[in-house]
């Protein structure tokens, strides 16, 4: 039996912050015959969890599906530095496939657009190295 890599479809080149990010992993087989593969999705090597995930044609008693969506707030991923990696694995058995995708999010004025009066990341870490210096600063001419 061949099982075959996954296809993940709905990626776009770049997505906005702002949006939500749906893709889906269809495993790729033809014939509906049983078992149907299970399938899973890693971000950046790490496995999802239900909350981001929906099966799509239902579950098969062997526990697979036709196809699994991941859905990912664009915000998740400007914290994680503006890309991320996502694979869809399918298995059968003791048989194996992946296909992966990166997502990428415009990170259009992330710093400024988290900073000021909400206190955003920005903010902290601007606050956090002004501090320093100025404890540095105190150090190196022993001002008190």
């Amino acid at each position: 039996a061949r099982l075959g890599p996954p296809e993940i479809r709905g990626v776009r080149d770049m997505y906005e912050p702002e949006d939500t990010i749906v893709v889906t992993c269809h495993h790729g087989r033809d014939s509906p015959s049983e078992p149907q593969p299970r399938l899973s999705w890693l971000i950046d090597g790490k496995e999802v969890g239900p909350p981001l995930l929906e099966a799509l044609g239902g579950h098969t008693p062997g526990g697979g599906t036709e196809a699994l969506s991941l859905k990912v707030p664009a915000q998740q991923v400007v914290e994680a530095g503006g890309s991320v990696q996502v694979e869809c694995r399918v298995s059968l058995g003791p048989l194996q496939d992946r296909a992966v995708k990166t997502l990428r999010v415009r990170m259009r004025d992330y710093f400024f657009s988290n900073s000021g009066a909400r206190g955003g990341k920005g903010c902290s870490v601007a606050s956090f190295m002004a501090a320093a210096m100025l404890a540095a600063a105190r150090l190196y001419f022993d001002i008190s």
